[in-house]
């Protein structure tokens, strides 16, 4: 759908048959008991292991590959974390910035930790673009901010919006949450509050509108949140408000589990989706936050092979 090319990731961007389908009846990963009903990210490395950061228990759970129970509970010093960004070599980059103005630098055991860099308030996106620039969406700044991990400096630079004005103006964000880094060093945001994903070229800070209000796709958003992309660069929106992931492709577009806009608690509803993540297998992960759950849509057709 949108053309960029790809490097190796430290995430799956699996590649799919054009009649890919998924399950629309979901299984529960995971409950409420482990990971609160507060804000969650989840991310799913190439090493297997799910992430999942719990704002309500300030920590981030981990599953190592083929695991149903947790294998390790990352704390620190942690307070409501949201965002969360695992690399290739397994370090485990978590926001704390609620209490503590900071992105952490977690050891892949979790045992090691440090800043990466400063922010003035909590990160709900982070992405780790294929330079080792680190992204941060600052949802009540209004603004998406990074700095390179090979800089000396942790003090982060406003890559999109500007600082604590929201807007419309295409130089301008509204809670943004969600961001993604194609290897074009494209940068696109789930903005939110203006209810559009917007892209921002390198060194640009004037975004085009792709889908929501302001573009030229009929795809109705409110309020999307988590955004990413397949092999083939077709888009999946968390969309939180609207209760349902939306699948944007060069076709028009589909829902998991349904385009049904109303809340349930049910194993094909929704009540809040925040994030996705692909497995190894092209199975979709949805943080189903107000339902306190982790939800799983199986993929029913055969992918046309998986890209690493």
């Amino acid at each position: 759908m949108f053309s960029f090319a790809l490097l190796a990731v430290s995430f799956y961007q699996p590649k799919f048959c054009p009649n890919v389908t998924w399950n629309t009846t979901a299984t529960t990963f995971v409950g409420s008991k482990v990971i609160g009903t507060q804000l969650m990210s989840i991310f799913i490395g190439t090493n297997d292991n799910i992430y999942v950061s719990s704002a309500q228990f300030d920590q981030v759970i981990v599953w190592s590959k083929n695991s149903t129970t947790p294998t390790a509970n990352i704390s620190g010093n942690l307070y409501q974390p949201t965002g969360l960004f695992v690399t290739t070599a397994g370090d485990i980059f978590v926001d704390n910035g609620y209490l503590y103005g900071q992105i952490e630098r977690f050891s892949s055991n979790g045992t090691q930790y440090s800043p990466a860099m400063y922010v003035s308030s909590y990160c709900n996106g982070l992405f780790i673009d294929a330079n080792d620039t680190l992204y941060c969406s600052i949802n009540q700044a209004h603004v998406v901010v990074k700095r390179s991990l090979n800089s000396n400096s942790s003090a982060a630079s406003i890559v999109a919006g500007k600082s604590n004005k929201s807007g419309y103006a295409l130089d301008k964000l509204y809670k943004p949450n969600g961001i993604f880094v194609d290897n074009d060093f494209n940068l696109y945001v789930a903005d939110s509050g203006n209810a559009r994903i917007q892209r921002f070229q390198l060194d640009q800070l004037n975004a085009t509108t792709i889908v929501g209000n302001g573009s030229n796709q009929s795809v109705p958003l409110s309020y999307p949140t988590g955004i990413m992309f397949d092999a083939d660069n077709n888009l999946y929106i968390a969309d939180y408000h609207a209760n349902r992931i939306i699948i944007f492709t060069v076709g028009g577009y589909r829902c998991l589990p349904s385009c049904s806009t109303t809340a349930g608690s049910g194993s094909a509803q929704l009540n809040a989706p925040s994030f996705t993540a692909f497995d190894r297998y092209g199975n979709i992960f949805v943080t189903d936050q107000l339902n306190g759950r982790v939800q799983k849509f199986t993929l029913l057709t055969n992918s046309c092979g998986v890209f690493f």
